[in-house]
């Protein structure tokens, strides 16, 4: 007999199908860091149950018990809890009793880093090509496990994801998780600026840390999803190749500013800036620069914004009133 649903089932319930969990978040968090595979295994069963790709990958409400069917896929709040919670408890104990005496041998990661001024191509071991931009760091196994593909993410990167319909790829960003059974997208998830992911061909399917908000996001080509750093929600908005033209060795921004754009140079070039002035920070750029040269990108930047830069080695000073 099946034993009632724990305290800890109900918050990860909770937690999947989008409801705040105000207080009761840093049990959670405590749970998860303790846990990492179960909550997988619980992320993996809402995947299942709330994504419209059951019928893409032969999945269907059949396979659950007549009592956890839904009738609707438009379910209220608390039917989605509770369908994540009996959907959660039964990952767990599927967990506990299929791989008990397994060896972990999809466990172990191997790490691909970046450094500033540098990129690297990858290929993954289902021949999945990943392009990794400046300070980024790619973690995967040496193979991938039987049902589906991991990896791990932080910083910037191009893929091209061989198809697998019964393998999905997750890759796991800084904000959320991306879901994909084959297609090309960027992912940019440098810590503390927010999360993108402009899909380029295919769709792909996402699900946020926070559990708040829009818990499921469909991303079909020529879109991006986006997680911006202040508002801490997620939305689709257009993309265009301005978000892959890091791929053809450009940068480009549209109003960003100056200190997102400092950030980025800093990357590309591996030198140290230095705003001078606070107020120089906030001043807004667009416009589009090749990597060439750190001295050509300053000189254009400096007839945009007006101010003078001094340069010893790999450290520059920006001096300006702003804008």
């Amino acid at each position: 007999m099946l034993r009632q649903h724990s305290d800890i089932d109900i918050l990860i319930a909770k937690s999947l199908s989008g409801e705040n969990l105000a207080g009761d978040r840093s049990t959670l968090d405590a749970w998860i860091a303790e846990n990492p595979r179960l909550w997988l295994e619980a992320e993996k069963s809402w995947f299942a149950a709330k994504s419209e790709w059951f019928e893409e990958e032969d999945l269907s409400f059949k396979t659950l018990p007549v009592y956890l069917r839904p009738k609707s896929a438009k379910l209220p709040v608390y039917r989605w809890v509770g369908l994540a919670a009996s959907l959660i408890l039964i990952a767990m104990i599927s967990f506990f009793l299929i791989r008990e005496n397994e060896v972990e041998t999809y466990a172990v990661l191997s790490e691909t880093k970046t450094l500033t001024g540098q990129q690297k191509e990858v290929v993954l071991p289902d021949g999945s090509k990943v392009r990794l931009n400046a300070s980024s760091n790619l973690r995967f196994p040496a193979e991938f496990a039987p049902n589906q593909r991991e990896v791990y993410l932080e910083g910037e990167a191009y893929f091209e994801v061989v198809a697998d319909k019964k393998r999905p790829l997750i890759i796991h960003g800084t904000e959320a998780n991306i879901r994909v059974l084959g297609t090309a997208f960027n992912v940019h998830a440098y810590p503390g600026r927010g999360m993108e992911v402009a899909v380029r061909s295919g769709k792909i399917n996402m699900v946020s840390h926070s559990g708040t908000g829009t818990d499921v996001l469909m991303v079909p080509a020529g879109k991006k999803g986006v997680s911006y750093k202040s508002a801490g929600v997620w939305q689709v908005e257009s993309a265009s190749e301005m978000d892959f033209d890091w791929l053809d060795g450009k940068m480009q921004f549209n109003e960003s500013p100056l200190s997102e754009v400092v950030e980025e140079l800093e990357r590309s070039f591996s030198v140290d800036i230095e705003l001078a002035d606070a107020n120089l920070a906030a001043c807004r750029i667009s416009a589009t620069f090749n990597r060439n040269s750190i001295e050509e990108v300053l000189e254009t930047l400096s007839l945009i914004v007006d101010f003078t830069y001094e340069r010893e080695g790999d450290r520059i000073v920006i001096n300006g009133k702003g804008c």
